[in-house]
């Protein structure tokens, strides 16, 4: 029964004809996408691949050329030792990244470009899969390469000098380190975001990051001190998403983990891989029950689950710290939602204690 059209064809066949048009078009954009991040990680592993290559001529270039080597006479012979161990560790951190590069290069641009139907999606997701080790062992590499030149410090200077430039080139690591750690949290991301929001990334400057966090904690004051303000109840039984986690006070360590919220229940994995292959074995054996604490946030994008007083049982704080200001708005929402999902348990609640005593932590 189908229609005519002006030229005599019939419109269903026409229809037929744009969605496959529209399907192959909608394939195209996909494939040139998929063909960009394959060249971004060809860049990326040759990178790698040739910088580790150079450190590694440099290492074997120093080992030849530093005098001393074979008859220490003039330096305790621990610091040959630290020498060649950290010089052999280093040349082969960087080996095994230029190893890796090539055979990912190689053998990952093969798959995608020979390989059935789906091999470049494979391809990518190799390469993202083997991005962190390539550049873990290659920051060991260069680790190792700074200790191997305070080793050769001490075994070509008097131990003053010695002491003089260890001091400078550590110094200046420490300064590397924290600028090179600054510009991978600037560009990293969470891999559960889809979109920025207005007002993250750059255009949010401390500032503005304060007085999120200050109009957060005004909120919720507004909210517990109105009898007539209902609380907030839970979106939805289940919301899972990343956090990072304090797992030590005394060395202020920070771990991102993935969270998985059930209920009024909290639980953490490694990943979200490790959630979705093991969901029944979460890092946290015991569940945060978070009818039993507190919640309490601070700038910029800080968040304190306080345990509430029982008897007879002790309990850690837990305290995450949440990368953007649209995380710390959803993570808010959803914990207050699953801590006061009943009106009548306002007043179970004891007062928060001063915001002021939490800077301790």
């Amino acid at each position: 029964n189908c229609r005519l059209a002006a030229y005599g064809v019939p419109s269903c066949k026409m229809n037929l004809a744009n969605q496959r048009t529209v399907v192959q078009t909608a394939n195209q954009v996909v494939i040139s996408i998929r063909s960009a991040e394959l060249q971004y990680f060809n860049n990326f592993f040759s990178t790698f691949g040739v910088q580790s290559m150079v450190l590694a001529g440099i290492i074997c270039g120093t080992i030849s050329q530093t005098p001393g080597l074979d008859t220490p006479t003039r330096c305790n012979y621990a610091w040959v030792f630290i020498y060649f161990v950290t010089s052999a560790i280093s040349v082969v951190a960087t080996i095994h990244v230029l190893l890796c590069s090539v055979f990912i290069n190689v053998f990952g641009q093969g798959i995608a470009l020979r390989g059935p139907l789906g091999s470049m999606v494979k391809a990518v997701d190799g390469m993202v899969f083997e991005q962190q080790q390539i550049l873990t062992s290659f920051i060991v590499g260069i680790v190792f390469f700074v200790l191997q030149e305070v080793g050769m410090f001490f075994i070509v200077m008097d131990q003053p000098f010695a002491i003089l430039c260890s001091l400078i080139v550590l110094a200046g690591m420490g300064i590397t380190y924290h600028y090179t750690l600054r510009i991978y949290n600037r560009f990293n991301w969470d891999a559960t975001i889809d979109h920025w929001k207005s007002g993250e990334g750059d255009n949010a400057d401390p500032a503005q990051r304060v007085q999120v966090a200050q109009d957060l904690l005004k909120k919720r004051d507004k909210d517990k001190d109105s009898p007539l303000q209902t609380p907030l109840m839970p979106l939805e039984t289940s919301f899972a998403a990343y956090l990072t986690l304090k797992v030590d006070d005394k060395r202020e360590r920070w771990q991102r983990h993935y969270f998985v919220l059930s209920g009024s229940s909290l639980s953490f994995f490694k990943d979200r891989l490790s959630q979705q292959t093991q969901p029944s074995e979460p890092l946290n054996r015991r569940p945060i029950l978070l009818r039993e604490y507190r919640l309490l946030t601070e700038p910029p994008f800080l968040i304190t689950l306080l345990p509430l007083n029982s008897v007879g049982e002790e309990k850690a704080a837990w305290r995450f710290r949440c990368d953007t200001r649209s995380e710390l708005e959803e993570w808010m929402q959803r914990l207050s939602g699953a801590m006061d999902p009943l009106p009548t348990q306002l007043s179970t609640i004891p007062e928060e204690p001063d915001r002021d005593s939490l800077s301790q932590w």
